[in-house]
């Protein structure tokens, strides 16, 4: 019998949480004026005079003719915002690039003339050395 309880539980409670979400999930719908919108759209389709061949694609023509203009300037505005940070991420990744390669560049340089450097100090140490002493 314990058994049986423990695999009932779960069972129940994933009922109880799918219901809790499909109830959330309609307050969701009607905050955000979706099932207003919905009954619009049924309400003209109901005193159309012609009725249309395909329902979805009415609901597809409806929605695309009574969008939200606010949003969707809002959305306009944001994608042309993200085009521009793309671009400006770009350039500043092309410069960040070049710059590395002045660093590489710099560091090779560096290391050139210090070789140099030390070639130039060994060659006068040598010579240095071969020279007698004066008395």
């Amino acid at each position: 019998m314990n058994q049986d309880k423990t695999v009932e539980e779960p069972l129940l409670s994933q009922a109880k949480m799918n219901e809790y979400k499909e109830r959330e999930f309609r307050e969701y719908l009607v905050n955000q004026d979706v099932t207003l919108a919905i009954v619009k759209f049924l309400l003209a389709l109901r005193n159309a005079p012609n009725k249309p061949d395909s329902p979805s694609q009415a609901l597809i023509d409806y929605f695309s003719i009574h969008k939200d203009t606010r949003a969707h300037e809002d959305f306009e505005k944001l994608r042309s915002d993200v085009e521009q940070l793309e671009q400006e991420n770009n350039e500043l990744a092309k410069e960040i690039n070049q710059i590395k390669e002045q660093i590489v560049q710099q560091k090779l340089e560096k290391q050139r003339k210090e070789e140099e450097e030390r070639l130039r100090l060994e060659e006068e140490a040598k010579k240095n050395t071969k020279k007698p002493a004066k008395k």
